[in-house]
């Protein structure tokens, strides 16, 4: 993580980072300025792909295949995970079970699932 004022160079260096690296990688581009100037020189590596939360992307959906509710329950457990929970458990199986029925709702009107989920939480 590079923090700093306006105009000191972290998107420069982000940019130079990310030309740089053999590896895959995931980079978080709010404005899509990286991928604008980079995207070019990694397809020579492999595929890019863009992952929009609000349904428009470059068609990389992580949810395809996912349409029984035991698929769309470990999707949900896999995002709301979180390893040190101790007796606050239940409210996160509570909330897995809230987005496993949103995720379902999603599916019966064939909207893309995030979206839907966005749209029905912040209605």
């Amino acid at each position: 993580m590079v923090i700093g004022r306006t105009r000191c160079g972290k998107g420069l260096f982000a940019n130079t980072q990310i030309l740089s690296w053999t590896e895959s990688l995931i980079a978080n581009d709010i404005k899509r300025e990286l991928r604008l100037k980079t995207a070019g020189s990694r397809e020579q590596k492999g595929p890019v792909f863009t992952f929009k939360p609000t349904g428009f992307g470059d068609g990389y959906d992580p949810f395809l295949g996912k349409v029984h509710e035991d698929d769309l329950r470990e999707a949900a457990e896999k995002l709301l995970y979180r390893a040190d929970e101790g007796e606050n458990a239940i409210f996160t199986m509570r909330a897995v079970t809230m987005l496993t029925q949103l995720f379902l709702a999603a599916r019966l009107e064939e909207k893309p699932l995030l979206p839907y989920v966005q749209s029905s939480v912040y209605a």
